[in-house]
Parts: structure tokens; sequence; C-alpha cells
């Protein structure tokens, strides 16, 4: 397996958080360039708030290049090869369409962890990820990270014999 580049989209939320410590280890252990990438999804605006629509988008997509230009900072401190991307559009359509432009190895995104009835009424993203890419799909429940560290620190240190 030859993994050279990997997409990691974000919505700067707590849920993206394992994900890109997931998405680092990886990148790190096959020398991989590490594509954070966030989608604005439209917004829709009738009558008189249509004309602030641009100015209001504008602002939104400047604000998410710079969140994702200070997380790119750090990871390039860190030794890692990184950039970060906005797209606009629908978030599960512009992460697959990118992750084919770009020739992505492998998605790595977190996901709520919602239950059945929540995914029936307002979908998920990332189920929709999964089934749409070209490439595979690595999903990171809210707090995985938290319970293998939890797990670790439970369980005594082996000896060597």
């Amino acid at each position: 397996m030859n993994i050279r580049r990997i997409l990691l989209p974000t919505d700067f939320s707590e849920a993206a958080e394992p994900a890109l410590d997931y998405a680092v280890g990886l990148a790190r252990s096959f020398g991989a360039e590490l594509v954070l990438f966030h989608a604005l999804e439209p917004l829709v605006f009738a009558g008189e708030g249509a004309v602030a629509f641009g100015s209001v988008m504008d602002q939104l997509e400047r604000a998410a290049q710079a969140q994702l230009q200070r997380r790119v900072d750090r990871l390039k401190a860190r030794g890692l090869k990184a950039r970060g991307l906005v797209g606009n559009g629908s978030t599960a359509k512009l992460i697959s369409d990118t992750a084919v432009k770009l020739r992505i190895d492998l998605i790595v995104m977190g996901t709520h962890g919602r239950g059945a009835f929540s995914r029936m009424l307002i979908g998920s993203v990332a189920e929709k990820v999964v089934r749409t890419a070209m490439c595979p799909v690595l999903t990171v429940r809210t707090g995985a990270g938290k319970t293998m560290t939890r797990r670790a620190k439970k369980r005594p240190a082996r000896r060597r014999r």
C-alpha cells in the first residue's frame, strides 16, 4: 500500500479533532502529504438579503482559509507536508470530487456518531462520502482517541522475559 496524499475534511468541530490525530499519524508513517479541506455549503437568502450574500460568503471563506492556514502552519512546524483548501458547494460531493481531482489515496474524516434516527432525518456527510469516494475512507468517531488512551492506561505493562 502506497499512501502519498491524505485528505482530511474538517468543519473545525470537536468531531474533526480525533480524525486529525489519525491523519497526522498516517501522514508521518507513510511520508504522505496531508491536505486539510473545508467545504462551505451555499447559504440561501431571499429578498433584500441576497445582496449581502456575496459579502457574507467572502467573509466565511476568508475565515475558513485563515483557520486552515493556522493548522497547516502548526503541521509544517512538526515536519509534515501539509496544505489547506476551501471549496464551495455540497460538502459530501466536494470531498469526493476533491479526492479525485487531487489524486487522494485516503480520506480520513470525523463523524459525529449520530444514531440511526438522526442519520435518517438529516443524513451523514461521512456516510455519503463513504458511498461515493473513489478511494478508501477512514471514519473516526468523536472520542475514539480518548477511548483508546483510557484503555491503554488501564492495561498493565507487559513484562519481557
